[in-house]
């Protein structure tokens, strides 16, 4: 194992930093995502391993540790290690796209009798799987490189699994998931909870973060006159965009998208205005759902728009928006009826009948 000394940590951040500056590629916004986490009785609601939890936070805070010293914007979606650190995949996702992420990483450590390391990128909801794809081989080259792994495999989610990974399919940023190594692996598990390893592995995810192109040298640009908003109705012109074109020159875009506003729920994502226009016009909110909200009750949602430019590049700029006046109106108890929205863990009673055409999350 290539053991690291204070003096060549020192050496090895330094050489880190000077390499991003020389590529020009500070400025970037990086979500590092560690899976999973504690509920708020400190109980373990994935049944997943301390192993596990433990490795994926250390990890992420390591690596923030190296990327905001090369001038990086780091955001963890899991802040902590202990209680109530567990947040949804959804709300993951959420928190990415509401920082306007360039490139989302996520961090786990496998399970199930096999070894060693693996890597997955997701083609849904994506308009060009091939940066994702690209960003997914390099974090597991140099995975596999720095953490002295074989390289097990890198393939799209669902072609594997057999599903679409929520936090991947739902995130606008160039993204991948890493499952650092097998817990119940004794090999595995020796370097997951070995302190030098896992600066290893940090640092091999911040190499793979380093050759990802930035996409700010040409992005479209996005404000609005005010970010407070009344449902149903009519702002007009408030929402300005354009494309800038830095470098190279000469680029432009050929087709806008529309200019959507999405909010989350704790489950979903849920669109609630998609016009081609200027005008925000947000209707009423679908009623039974448990929006989320700020600390002064206005729902929080995410104005986006996007375009391709002349060479088929996707771009795309978002920013929070805040819905006034939303009166709540998620069901926390009574009679569950075919127009009742439940998101998260419910506890029933007495005599039930389900439908086998009601709807089901888990």
């Amino acid at each position: 194992m290539k053991y690291l000394s204070i003096n060549s940590l020192i050496i090895f951040n330094l050489f880190f930093t000077l390499l991003i500056y020389s590529n020009n590629m500070f400025g970037q916004i990086v979500v590092i995502d560690a899976g999973h986490g504690y509920n708020r009785d400190c109980s373990n609601g994935d049944g997943r391993t301390e192993t596990e939890i433990n490795t994926n936070y250390a990890v992420s805070v390591k690596l923030k540790y190296i990327l905001e010293a090369s001038n990086y914007t780091v955001y963890l979606t899991r802040t902590s290690n202990g209680c109530d650190s567990w947040i949804s995949v959804d709300q993951r996702a959420y928190l990415s796209n509401s920082w306007g992420a360039n490139i989302l990483l996520s961090i786990h450590c496998n399970a199930g009798g096999g070894s060693v390391t693996e890597t997955f990128y997701c083609e849904k909801n994506d308009p060009d799987v091939n940066p994702d794809k690209a960003f997914a081989e390099d974090v597991q080259s140099e995975m596999a490189y720095y953490g002295e792994w074989t390289n097990r495999r890198t393939v799209e989610d669902n072609s594997y699994l057999g599903y679409h990974l929520g936090v991947l399919s739902q995130t606008n940023a160039t993204g991948c998931l890493n499952e650092i190594g097998f817990v119940d692996n004794l090999d595995d598990a020796a370097k997951l909870l070995d302190d030098n390893w896992r600066d290893e592995f940090a640092y091999a995810y911040a190499w793979a973060i380093s050759d990802v192109p930035t996409g700010l040298e040409d992005h479209i640009s996005l404000r609005l006159d005010i970010d407070h908003f009344n449902t149903n109705y009519p702002y007009l012109d408030v929402a300005h965009y354009n494309f800038v074109d830095e470098w190279p020159n000469g680029d432009y875009i050929v087709q806008w998208g529309n200019l959507k506003v999405t909010a989350s729920n704790g489950c979903e994502n849920i669109t609630l205005m998609d016009t081609p226009y200027n005008d925000i016009y947000i209707p009423n909110l679908p009623e039974g759902y448990l929006w989320e909200r700020d600390q002064d009750g206005n729902v929080i949602a995410l104005l986006t728009k996007s375009g391709i430019d002349n060479d088929g590049y996707y771009h795309e700029a978002s920013v929070p928006i805040y819905i006034q006046n939303v009166p709540n109106t998620f069901i926390t108890s009574g009679t569950l009826t075919s127009n009742t929205f439940w998101c998260g863990n419910i506890n029933l009673t007495g005599y039930r009948t389900i439908r086998n055409n009601l709807d089901s999350q888990p």
